[in-house]
């Protein structure tokens, strides 16, 4: 889904949104992924898709994809940083600039 939807921009919202749909249904069935780093990641282009359109679910979605990375490879990975990063932007965008900084990015 990373490949489909690179940057999270607009025009592939609706794709991207029946896809998240899929997505958390496979995800409840317990469906273990195959690549979990490339699940991460469309974990993460979701996020900015929903960060584009400034919804609050962004930062739950990136939450998501930075504990997920943490645990995969650990926190100073160049994946968990950059989810870290897309944190902190959800967070600048929400115009919540004190937690944005408590991340220390």
């Amino acid at each position: 889904m990373a490949e489909a939807f690179p940057s999270g921009e607009h025009e592939t919202w609706t794709d991207c949104q029946k896809r998240l749909a899929e997505t958390r249904q496979k995800q409840g069935e317990g469906a273990r992924p195959r690549a979990p780093t490339l699940t991460l990641t469309s974990v993460s282009s979701i996020g900015s898709a929903l960060k584009n359109q400034c919804k609050y679910e962004a930062e739950a979605i990136h939450r998501r994809a930075l504990g997920g990375y943490e645990k995969l490879v650990g926190p100073d990975h160049p994946h968990t940083l950059i989810s870290m990063g897309n944190l902190v932007s959800a967070f600048w965008n929400q115009e919540r600039l004190e937690e944005a900084q408590e991340l220390k990015v």
